[in-house]
């Protein structure tokens, strides 16, 4: 992390600091909503000056190969999301009507942010085998599918702008760590052969911001990337040999010499 980063975490937490210290000096006669209204700033700004997205990567062992899952609770992201839901309930609930209505525009972002999470959860999985990759994206009626080395044309990074509304959105994102970089996500995009005929494509993306024909894993997506670009080039690698690399470099440990880890989004990590 740069000493401007650095400088960007800190003011957040200073953020935070002062935030819960307004929440702390006037919690006696104010309503209980405004109080925790105003303590959910202070969570939402100390959540801004973490640079880590991931707390845990969710990679376990199967008999064959390696399982990348998406845990809401390893992801920051969806703590973000609980602190505005806090915040929606606790405006609701302050009596005034302006705090009704924000607190009802509050509660849509984690109403909305539910449905993919749970069908994230519950759905998405990687399988990396040997010689195979095994995908079942977060959607109805997806089934698991295995794909063969030989169908897997390419696995190749992109960088998706994770802002919203513009790339000048971001007078915001210049104050978190990693800069204007922050609004970017890594994601791998991986094109396959869906079947053995020739011309006929389709392509998956992990990373966010998450898509029809995408979803999550708690995985960072360098880590990913190295991982999957390792295992497509070890053709003729021993194949315990091969997991246990794979699975080192998932998990952060084991890294090519040639990593493209370098990446610096915010949403990435």
């Amino acid at each position: 992390m740069t000493a401007l980063d650095r400088f960007r975490s800190t003011l957040w937490l200073c953020v935070a600091g002062v935030v819960a210290w307004a929440a702390f000096v006037t919690r006696h006669g104010a309503p209980w909503g405004q109080t925790v209204g105003i303590a959910s700033f202070g969570a939402l700004a100390f959540g801004m000056s973490r640079k880590r997205r991931f707390f845990r990567t969710a990679v376990s062992r199967s008999a064959t190969g390696i399982v990348c899952r998406y845990a809401p609770w390893y992801d920051s992201g969806f703590y973000l999301i609980l602190v505005v839901g806090i915040f929606g309930v606790s405006m609701c609930a302050s009596g005034s009507d302006l705090g009704v209505v924000l607190g009802f525009l509050a509660l849509l972002i984690p109403g909305l942010s539910a449905y993919f999470l749970v069908a994230m959860w519950r759905k998405a999985v990687l399988i990396v085998e040997p010689s195979s990759l095994s995908i079942r994206l977060p959607r109805r009626g997806s089934k698991l599918t295995e794909i063969p080395r030989e169908r897997i044309e390419s696995i190749t990074p992109k960088t998706s702008y994770v802002g919203g509304i513009s790339s000048n959105a971001g007078l915001l994102a210049l104050t978190l760590p990693g800069g204007r970089n922050s609004m970017n996500a890594l994601q791998v995009e991986i094109v396959y052969a869906p079947t053995e005929s020739v011309g006929d494509t389709e392509t998956v993306l992990f990373g966010m911001p998450a898509r029809r024909n995408g979803m999550q894993v708690c995985v960072t997506s360098a880590n990913l990337l190295d991982a999957l670009v390792v295992w497509k080039n070890s053709t003729n690698a021993e194949p315990i040999a091969l997991l246990e690399q794979i699975e080192g470099i998932l998990r952060g440990g084991l890294a090519p010499a040639d990593s493209s880890r370098t990446y610096a989004g915010y949403f990435s990590s």
